[in-house]
């Protein structure tokens, strides 16, 4: 259970983030290094009392996985706390019309992988969700993630068991530090879930005999499912 003593001094806060965004895509933007991230992660870093994570939905039983961090600006060596599954950086992809369910509302804004993520969760169990990667210590064997947007290069990290298995338990030290107990664990795409799968019984020992790993589709707009898709059936209907 998530309690304001292990967030308040947690040092995992800039490889985390929880599943809370404010959603004025637009103007709700904080700078910071260059980057643009969702104001939400100003909310998150400003929690100061256990009324506040209660009030904003915040959890350690539910948590969504990803792979590894995208690549840094250059000159970038670390995100700010609760910055990761935020950034709010210029969309390519089309602005086809979907709905979208804070609003209820057709739109047809273009959408950054983050954005699509954020709204994919709006009002599902994963709503205020923890959240982080799977390959969250880099070569030197210290906390500090992966930074690399080439998913085959991100993989190569996760080819043998020693590999695989420190990664694990970097996660499952994580987990550990804000409370996760027999976690809901949302893996985006095949590759985070066949890992965190073939350690299962390594994972339950450790956080719990009812933890659950949930396969989903990868966020990225390079899937090639439509923001509507995306956004209102491919996580929603598994759920």
């Amino acid at each position: 259970m998530l309690n304001i003593k292990n967030l308040k001094n947690n040092k995992f806060k800039n490889l985390i983030s929880f599943a809370y965004w404010e959603f004025n895509f637009d103007e709700g933007k904080s700078v910071i290094n260059n980057m643009f991230f969702d104001k939400g992660i100003i909310t998150l870093q400003n929690i100061n009392e256990q009324s506040q994570i209660d009030e904003f939905g915040l959890k350690s039983d539910y948590v969504c996985l990803g792979m590894n961090y995208s690549t840094f600006k250059e000159g970038v060596e670390r995100i700010p706390d609760f910055g990761n599954f935020h950034l709010m950086s210029m969309s390519k992809s089309k602005g086809r019309n979907y709905t979208n369910p804070v609003t209820g509302k057709i739109d047809t804004k273009p959408l950054h992988n983050d954005e699509r993520l954020a709204l994919s969760l709006y009002d599902t169990p994963f709503w205020g969700a923890l959240m982080l990667d799977l390959i969250c210590i880099d070569k030197n064997g210290d906390f500090n993630g992966y930074p690399e947007s080439k998913i085959q290069v991100a993989k190569n990290e996760l080819k043998t068991h020693e590999s695989k298995i420190k990664q694990i338990n970097g996660v499952i030290e994580i987990l550990k530090s804000f409370g996760s107990n027999n976690p809901q664990i949302l893996c985006f795409g095949n590759d985070v879930y066949n890992v965190m799968n073939e350690y299962i019984e390594h994972i339950k020992k450790e956080l719990g005999r009812e933890t659950k790993l949930i396969k989903t589709k990868h966020y990225a707009t390079t899937t090639g499912i439509s923001h509507n898709e995306y956004i209102n059936e491919t996580i929603r209907g598994i759920l």
